[in-house]
């Protein structure tokens, strides 16, 4: 690995060892308009002995996977504290403040859909509460990773005043394509797994689920502190049952506007980038995104989010990290432990919209990337930065090359081979369980696709952007899937992963802005040549000199993805002056 991923500030401003503070929790419920009751917990950095309460600035956390865990007993005294990054908001002088959202954890009332309309209404509600309090400065941002960062963002779309910034991590900003469907493509794994563990975290019943040892260090969501906390929290665990279900609402969709019976909403409504949009925008509340490059398919939610909102005072913040941020990876690298300090940069931004602090937020370039391959953090005006989009060819016996073809009449045949997978360490395995993200050597993997190679190298090659894959075909039938795989080949032969992008066949009109609307729905005519624009998920990457960029091509992952029904068993890849199939790369100019 060229370098580590430590941030690239060396000013001690937010210390990480800053973290050991006294703290106090209460725990209760909040009503809401229509008797929903939300458990929260409020942290409190410890105030001297007779000493008022401090006005603070307030952090919202709002979560369906449990505000706190209930420890068993033997445990409790060891766990049941604020998780390490709510400790260092409140050594920073804070308050936090968690909260299971209605139908979750210790809540009542029933989760209807993802991000209801209701639930976001109750976020207005609890900030309203919040500012209320006696320690609260009437300020108050929000964060989260996953569900809770897109909580986070659709708290903007109440355009309550006192909500200053916010901060959604390694989380959706397009719901079908960033999680449930990406490129058309149903996310199988992920749904089915998901909706598992929901349901097993809703009706507090884990062994459903989770790992066999889960339940022996936790019994369920905490109670709220009171006398009847536990009565309080079986009565609403009891409501949880007519929660709906993301693995039935996933199987009735096809295309962005289904409206599933499960959910009864189509995709635009519990996306960010849909129907709240607007209202998000209007709340001139700076976002700070953060994904990672093996997050799935966040990297791209989070640019989206970034060159789509015109919220003043947002950030980017792209690391070679996965879902989460814990981990560091890189094409030729094993998986390691992140370096970067996640807290320190949030407290900056944090401090600087809810606090008015002068620590220099303001002059600072709006986006941060790193460049693997390179290890090296970089900084630009807007996102994606300048580049060249440079074409490479699919060329005679597997080569990609620089030049157009010439020939009229050039293609090769490839059927998809039902084998082929990424395995269970991929970007999309961490979107749902803990895992230790990996790819390793791809090289056996790639023995089940169709792979195009250049030549080694003669100079570094950094690619940074989102690459896009010209893709012409016919099949013998009328739907298929495409998946592509850009990979870095170093001078021992080892294969690297560096990114993917896939496209349903049927969703392919409109490139590259898919609609993937029922309307624009366009199947192939079998044997009939068509062009397919495969957008790629977005990567800094340096390619060195000597290495060689391959690109992988499948008809599937069997391990993450459903398999197209009626799928074509046989594809004719054109690459002729008429069809010139070609990856096109942004490559950034080099010193």
């Amino acid at each position: 690995m060229a370098g580590g991923d430590a941030s690239w500030r060396s000013d001690p401003l937010y210390p990480p060892g800053a973290t050991e503070v006294g703290w106090t929790r209460q725990s209760l419920y909040v009503p809401m308009r229509d008797g929903v009751e939300l458990a929260i917990d409020v942290y409190l950095p410890e105030a001297p002995d007779g000493a008022a309460p401090a006005k603070r600035p307030a952090i919202l956390r709002q979560t369906r996977y449990w505000r706190a865990p209930q420890f068993r007993a033997l445990w409790r005294p060891l766990l049941d504290r604020p998780t390490p990054l709510a400790k260092r908001f409140l050594a920073a002088g804070y308050a936090w403040v968690d909260v299971d959202v209605r139908g979750s954890g210790a809540s009542t009332g029933v989760q209807t859909s993802l991000w209801s309309d209701a639930e976001v209404a109750d976020g207005a509600e609890l900030v309203d509460w919040i500012v209320r309090q006696p320690w609260s400065s009437g300020a108050v941002g929000a964060l989260g990773d996953s569900y809770d960062g897109t909580a986070a963002e659709f708290l903007l779309a109440n355009r309550h005043p006192a909500v200053k910034a916010i901060a959604p991590r390694f989380a959706l900003f397009d719901g079908y394509t960033d999680i449930a469907f990406p490129g058309g493509v149903p996310l199988v794994w992920f749904t089915e797994t998901w909706g598992a563990y929901n349901e097993a975290i809703d009706l507090g019943e884990l062994s459903r689920a989770f790992p066999w040892w889960v339940p022996i260090f936790i019994s369920g969501p905490r109670p709220v502190d009171a006398p009847d906390g536990a009565e309080r929290l079986h009565a609403a665990q009891l409501g949880h049952r007519a929660n709906f279900d993301v693995r039935r609402a996933a199987r009735e969709v096809v295309f962005r506007d289904d409206l599933p019976d499960e959910m009864k909403r189509s995709a635009a409504d519990w996306s960010p980038c849909g129907t709240r949009r607007p209202d998000i925008e209007a709340s001139g509340a700076a976002v700070f995104s953060v994904s990672g490059w093996w997050d799935g398919a966040y990297p791209s939610a989070a640019t989206k989010r970034f060159e789509t909102l015109r919220n003043p005072g947002s950030r980017l913040l792209l690391g070679p990290w996965n879902h989460g941020g814990d981990q560091q990876l890189d094409p030729h690298a094993k998986t390691r432990d992140s370096e970067f300090d996640h807290a320190s940069e949030l407290l900056r931004f944090f401090d600087f919209h809810l606090k008015g602090a002068a620590n220099g937020w303001d002059a600072e370039p709006p986006v941060h990337y790193f460049t693997t391959g390179e290890g090296r953090w970089k900084s630009a005006a807007s996102w994606p930065p300048p580049a060249e989009p440079t074409g490479f060819y699919l060329a005679s016996h597997g080569a990609l090359v620089r030049e157009a073809p010439v020939a009229r009449e050039a293609s090769d045949a490839y059927a998809p081979d039902p084998a082929s997978g990424t395995g269970g360490t991929s970007r999309w395995r961490g979107l749902a369980v803990p895992t230790w993200t990996s790819y390793g050597d791809r090289a056996d993997a790639d023995r089940h696709n169709r792979v195009y190679e250049s030549a080694p190298l003669a100079r570094d090659l950094e690619v940074t952007g989102q690459p896009v894959l010209h893709l012409w075909l016919s099949a013998d039938a009328a739907d298929l899937a495409v998946f592509a795989y850009l990979e870095d080949v170093d001078s021992e032969g080892e294969v690297g992963y560096v990114t993917e992008g896939q496209l349903r066949a049927l969703h392919r009109a409109s490139p590259p802005a898919h609609s993937f609307r029922r309307a624009d729905a366009r199947p192939l005519v079998p044997r009939e040549t068509a062009e397919l624009v495969v957008e790629l998920l977005p990567i800094s990457h340096l390619f060195r000199a000597g290495h060689r960029l391959r690109l992988s091509l499948a008809g599937g992952d069997r391990d993450q993805f459903a398999p197209i029904p009626g799928a074509a068993r046989e594809w004719w890849i054109e690459r002729s002056a008429d069809a010139p199939s070609r990856l096109e790369l942004p490559v950034v100019a080099r010193d």
